[in-house]
């Protein structure tokens, strides 16, 4: 829909993937009988720390009108994706796994602020965040993220996906956890090429463990800043770019946790810088 202020939100959920995979989807090792491996998409110890292995899981196809397309029912248990080697589970996912514990679960109890994380912790944390941010995505019934971004996670160990921005809040639980995939975005107008490319390549992945809810979001466009409500969310990473924020007309109170991942998936806005690629000069995206 049109706003007064020459923005869009619009929500882009069609894109399909083969959930068919003849190699791993991060190190692309051909898969055979002998290495393969299934990821548990929700790590065990994450099941045992927030006591969730026996809940069900309803992952729901759905049209931006809210029309359900598709849904399956899986125990957390025994939701696992498929396409990963077993020298990738076994290596560097199991080794991220032992990294990221000690500083989650702190924060996810709210023992521990996201600001006392140093640079080294906000890494480990905000690779974690794209490694279970993906599994979830490509475990689901339509799949957003490209292929080159999980196989960017593994390929450029130190860093995340070009344009992958991690964001992240501490809020009390009303449940244990809650996931979304979607890509719903506040943006001033765009060039056909450039609204086919935000509506292909464009995510939003909010998790919520605990009382620690993380986004994991990617603009395609070049030349594109960030923007959130006041003191909202904490970026998590890239840990020295810059977000703007603005203070929202009639700010919520928002108490349940999976009304707070989808509200603060939802209103991470971006806003053109000069010459941002595929805008369209003289109407200003500003919330």
């Amino acid at each position: 829909m049109g706003g007064r202020d020459g923005n869009t939100l619009s929500s882009y959920n069609t894109r399909v993937f083969s959930t068919k995979r003849k190699q791993c989807v991060f190190c692309s090792t051909p898969i055979t009988n002998a290495n393969a491996s299934r990821e548990d998409t929700v790590p065990k110890w994450l099941q045992v720390e927030l006591g969730i292995a026996s809940e069900n899981v309803e992952p729901t196809l759905t049209t931006p009108t809210g029309e359900q397309l598709a849904q399956r029912i899986h125990p957390v248990a025994q939701l696992r994706t498929g396409g990963v080697c077993r020298k990738c589970n076994n290596g560097w996912m199991s080794q991220l796994e032992n990294a990221v514990q000690p500083i989650l679960r702190p924060v996810m109890k709210s023992e521990r602020s996201l600001k006392s994380l140093t640079k080294a912790e906000r890494h480990v944390v905000a690779r974690w965040a794209a490694k279970t941010a993906y599994m979830l995505d490509q475990g689901g019934l339509e799949p957003r993220v490209a292929l080159a971004h999980v196989e960017a996670l593994y390929a450029n160990a130190p860093h995340l996906p070009e344009g992958v921005f991690v964001f992240s809040r501490q809020q009390i639980r009303t449940r244990p956890w809650y996931y979304i995939v979607g890509a719903w975005w506040k943006h001033g107008q765009l060039t056909g090429d450039a609204q086919e490319k935000v509506e292909k390549s464009s995510y939003k992945i909010a998790l919520q463990f605990g009382d620690l809810i993380l986004i994991v979001v990617f603009w395609p466009l070049k030349r594109w800043g960030y923007r959130t409500g006041r003191n909202e969310l904490f970026l998590l990473w890239p840990r020295t770019a810059v977000v703007k924020e603005y203070d929202h007309p009639d700010p919520p109170n928002i108490s349940e946790s999976d009304a707070a991942c989808r509200r603060y998936s939802i209103t991470i806005s971006v806003v053109p810088h000069h010459g941002s690629q595929g805008f369209i000069p003289g109407l200003r995206a500003t919330v």
